[in-house]
């Protein structure tokens, strides 16, 4: 699905053909949404980076770290993610082996030397690209349902017609949950014995 066929659908659903002006704004908190609750791989980012300082930036579409891996030859670890309280009990450790993230980036739990950086990946779950700048993403494509609730229910939220906006509330919130457990970051794996 195009985003120009959603707007469509949007306003058929909605049976107003005068929202036309507000489709990007009902995309962008839709966007919002979406964001705040959707775990899939479709909005996961494997980045590839040099650890060479105790703080790294975040990228700018990052939402929420999955794991961070440090590697230092032969010796590949998987950091921790804690508080920043519970940073300093990792303190004393000689290499990285745990993180915090605040104020938009991640912080490790020991300094880094510059001229002997770590190799590290950094995998994250990243925000939606707004379909108000690209004709469609990878969540559109494979979760049209998921869009066009969200959109309805800022639609109707918007002309005040909560009935309408309760319902798509519900059917958007039950996608989430649906997608989040089919395949999602939830997702249990099965183990059968013979």
């Amino acid at each position: 699905m195009s985003y120009a066929q959603l707007k469509i659908d949007v306003a058929s659903w909605a049976h107003r053909s005068d929202l036309d002006a507000q489709m990007d704004n009902f995309s962008l908190l839709s966007e919002a949404m979406i964001n705040e609750r959707l775990r899939v791989q479709e909005n996961e980012t494997t980045l590839q980076v040099s650890f060479d300082d105790q703080f790294y930036d975040l990228p700018e579409d990052y939402l929420e770290a999955r794991s961070i891996k440090v590697d230092k030859g032969i010796n590949s670890t998987r950091a921790k993610q804690v508080t920043l309280t519970q940073l300093e009990n990792y303190r004393s450790a000689s290499k990285p082996i745990a993180y915090a993230i605040h104020s938009g980036r991640i912080e490790f739990n020991t300094e880094i030397d510059p001229t002997a950086p770590y190799d590290g990946e950094i995998v994250y779950y990243n925000r939606v690209k707004p379909l108000s700048l690209n004709p469609t993403n990878d969540i559109l494509d494979k979760y049209p349902l998921l869009y066009l609730s969200a959109m309805l229910f800022n639609a109707n939220a918007f002309i005040q017609d909560d009935a309408q906006a309760n319902k798509w509330a519900e059917i958007f919130s039950g996608q989430i949950t649906n997608i989040n457990k089919a395949v999602g970051k939830y997702i249990q794996p099965s183990v059968r014995i013979a």
